[in-house]
């Protein structure tokens, strides 16, 4: 097993994404959001961590301004082969969508993966509640489902919350490394 994710697992998620048109598409509204605090941290690389389909990018770029013009977005999802390789760290790393689709055994060490690719900021938006869609073993594709009082300590082993919000869909927080 990679320690990031298994293999069966990255198995699992490619035949999600090809069998469902709207696995991994959601990114794309959360673009303002993006460019808000890429402008706050003076961002000049952004990596879209557990892309999917890669829609942050197309947003990202569909609203570039002059800061987004000078500024590289890198993609990196393990089930999309095309972004499967290791990224490079950046000064803002996106995560949303994400963690919580994450092998309960892998999240300590992808917990670590993004303290070490993190330079500025990570932006972090994680459910908190079961998916509407299932893998095609079976399971619910949120493989952790917990409440956000669960999630920030966890996330304060390697990170320093800046902002925090959550309700009883998800939590969204912006986090500095440590």
């Amino acid at each position: 097993m990679n320690s990031l994710i298994s293999s069966n697992y990255v198995e699992q998620n490619k035949k999600l994404h090809d069998t469902n048109e709207q696995y991994g598409t959601n990114s794309y509204t959360r673009a303002p959001n993006i460019i808000e605090v890429a402008n706050w941290v003076s961002a000049r690389s952004i990596l879209d961590y557990g892309c999917g389909k890669a829609m942050l990018h197309s947003a990202l770029q569909a609203r570039s301004g002059e800061f987004m013009q000078q500024c590289t977005i890198t993609n990196y999802d393990p089930a999309i082969p095309e972004f499967s390789e290791a990224p490079d760290p950046a000064d803002l790393v996106v995560c949303t969508d994400v963690l919580e689709h994450v092998e309960p055994e892998c999240l300590s060490n992808v917990l670590t993966d993004l303290r070490r690719l993190t330079l500025k900021m990570l932006y972090l938006a994680i459910a908190i509640r079961p998916s509407s869609k299932f893998l095609p073993d079976g399971r619910n594709s949120h493989l952790i489902v917990e409440p956000a009082s669960w999630w920030m300590p966890k996330l304060r082993g390697t990170f320093t919350p800046c902002r925090t919000s959550w309700n009883k869909h998800e939590l969204v927080t912006l986090l500095r490394p440590r």
